[in-house]
């Protein structure tokens, strides 16, 4: 029987946006209280799973969302900087999930 690979997405957390500014890939928009204990929650449910790879967007909303799980699995190295084996769709879709990284080669543990 073939290997199964599971890839997990996740969104980034509630953004602090008293204005409603329609912030987009604009820098400084940070999680909320409420997103950062989401980003904490999604920590827990990653915390049980085989997670052998952590990548986000370089905006701070999406490396904020994604450290607390990528420091428990020791790799908040790979957060928020594009790499050699990644390249960043800036709209892409799949259905309604909104595609952040397309895997270029095959990931390592």
């Amino acid at each position: 029987m073939a290997e199964k690979t599971v890839v997990h997405l996740l969104r980034h957390g509630e953004v602090h946006n008293p204005q409603g500014v329609i912030y987009g890939r604009l820098p400084g928009y940070h999680l909320s209280d409420l997103g950062r204990q989401m980003a904490l929650a999604a920590a827990d449910f990653f915390a049980e799973r085989p997670v052998v790879a952590v990548f986000s967007s370089p905006l701070q909303r999406a490396v904020e969302t994604a450290t607390p799980v990528a420091q428990r699995r020791d790799r908040a190295d790979e957060l928020g900087r594009p790499c050699s084996r990644h390249r960043e769709l800036l709209h892409g879709y799949v259905g309604a999930i909104r595609i952040l990284y397309v895997c270029a080669e095959p990931l390592r543990a």
